[in-house]
């Protein structure tokens, strides 16, 4: 059992709740990932996405809390693959970095402080640092 653990009646008084509680003080990093995928992985820049949902209650919570995310459409896509497939099931690369740097933008917003990729599609950093300047 974590030690931290005896603090949580006053966590509790303080209304914060148990996973922001852990995230301050007991667990150096996390992974969060969504539940659900679709075929292009929008999802993933959805504001309703859990890891979206995550990063803004963290960030408002703990603004000194340094947030970092991985960077991939492979948790939004329903068939697993790291970008939209075309119907002949290549990878659609215009598409795939248009998805990848709509995930990386909505990750900023929602307070995250360093985005990283993860996979190995061509010009996905360029068209990252396009939609950031």
């Amino acid at each position: 059992m974590c030690s931290c653990m005896k603090k949580l009646g006053f966590a509790a008084r303080k209304k914060i709740t148990v996973i922001e509680y852990f995230c301050y003080t007991c667990i150096p990093d996390k992974l969060v990932f969504p539940s659900d995928q679709t075929p292009t992985g929008d999802i993933g820049s959805s504001p309703s996405n859990p890891v979206v949902e995550t990063l803004r209650r963290l960030s408002a919570s703990f603004p000194s809390l340094l947030l970092a995310c991985d960077v991939c459409l492979c948790p939004y896509t329903d068939h697993g693959h790291c970008g939209v497939l075309e119907e002949e099931g290549h990878i659609d690369l215009p598409s795939t970095l248009k998805e990848i740097a709509a995930v990386a933008a909505s990750f900023a917003r929602a307070g995250a402080h360093v985005v990283a990729p993860s996979d190995m599609m061509d010009g996905r950093v360029k068209v990252g640092k396009k939609r950031f300047h």
